[in-house]
């Protein structure tokens, strides 16, 4: 009798998926935790290389941050230097031979105390009437009459900003 069971068994054993028999296996417990633990482990050390590695990049571009800082504030001190009055001066003296203005040369310009014309109100009105009126669609009788006539599209940031001064 264990004869055919046995036989039985192989046989079914030998049908049944290679999936199967794997996870039936009486190591595959260890050999699944041995190999969960590797990819912890892995995932683990390139976290830390990529830790590592941002370090340094963050280390160079706070080096490269204060070297522009500096060079910023060379450029400005440089700017001041150049731009003293004295300097402009002596180079406006020696390089394009100029000369410094006496007192007696120097004019002085005031408006005049004339009145202002007063504004035209209604030319002003007219004039933004012509202008709306230069974006208003033109509507046929015959379109208006048939309903046709479609809403009126007034957008303000199409148009030129010199027309609203």
């Amino acid at each position: 009798m264990k004869n055919p069971v046995r036989l039985l068994l192989e046989t079914s054993a030998m049908r049944s998926s290679l999936l199967h028999r794997i996870r039936t296996h009486r190591y595959f417990p260890w050999a699944a935790m041995i190999a969960a633990l590797f990819m912890v482990a892995c995932v683990h050390v390139w976290q830390r290389v990529m830790v590592v590695e941002l370090g340094k990049t963050n280390g160079r571009l706070r080096l490269e941050n204060a070297e522009l800082l500096d060079e910023t504030r060379k450029v400005y001190s440089q700017i001041a230097r150049l731009s003293l009055a004295s300097r402009i001066e002596r180079y406006a003296i020696d390089s394009l031979g100029m000369q410094p203005v006496g007192a007696d040369r120097i004019y002085t310009i005031t408006p005049s105390d004339k009145p202002v014309a007063p504004r035209d109100e209604l030319g002003g009105v007219i004039s933004a009437v012509q202008r709306l009126a230069a974006y208003m669609p033109v509507v046929a009788e015959t379109r208006a009459a048939a309903g046709e006539v479609s809403v009126i599209n007034m957008d303000t940031l199409m148009l030129g900003q010199e027309e609203f001064k």
